[in-house]
């Protein structure tokens, strides 16, 4: 009796507080649209990522429109944003050092590795210009100072057909490279993880 009064009770103040209607869970709604870069659930088990070269087919004519990065709790994320949808070729590997498209000079790095990444498409932002002179920061330095893994991205030219990017990174440490399409936007996005020391 005692129970069942209790159980009574709990009943009518549940239906005063919703207004007399028995309560509802909703479902979780589905996402529908790539989650902006810097909302991405970080997934802390980079084991599977590995150091060696990952490569993809493919020529794009839409350019690389903008370089950015973002710091997850287990990688370091910098993003290659295409101007169109259409698929794109790239090539990521840990190198000595990147050299420049046109003198074939060096291109300096701070870390303790360098990662080249060259994306299949010639790099111009909106306006038509080049992203960078070659040698010239894609990243303010400030804003990826101190983060575990990435340390500088500079430019290092462009051709007809591809981009190259110096990627400073603190030491050789495991990556992953994703192409992501954006379909409110019809455009695509080449994303290099590199995990953080010790994530694995």
């Amino acid at each position: 009796m005692r129970i069942a009064a209790i159980v009574a009770t709990a009943g009518m103040l549940l239906t005063a507080c919703t207004g007399g209607e028995p309560a509802v869970t909703s479902p979780v709604p589905q996402m529908l649209s790539p989650v902006p870069l810097g909302s991405v659930p970080a997934l802390c088990s980079t084991a599977d990522w590995e150091t060696g070269a990952i490569d993809a087919t493919g020529v794009s004519t839409d350019p690389l429109a903008g370089v950015r990065a973002g710091r997850h709790d287990c990688y370091d994320r910098i993003v290659f944003d295409i101007g169109g949808a259409s698929l794109v070729g790239f090539s990521v590997r840990y190198v000595p050092q990147v050299a420049a498209v046109d003198s074939g000079a060096p291109v300096p790095v701070p870390g303790g590795a360098v990662l080249q990444v060259v994306v299949r498409a010639p790099a111009q932002d909106v306006s038509g210009k080049a992203l960078a002179a070659t040698g010239g920061d894609l990243i303010d330095p400030a804003h990826v100072a101190n983060w575990d893994a990435l340390r500088a991205a500079r430019f290092a030219g462009s051709s007809a057909d591809a981009s190259t990017i110096a990627v400073g990174v603190r030491e050789r440490l495991p990556f992953r490279v994703l192409s992501l399409l954006d379909p409110d936007r019809g455009t695509r996005r080449v994303v290099v993880d590199i995990a953080h020391r010790g994530s694995q």
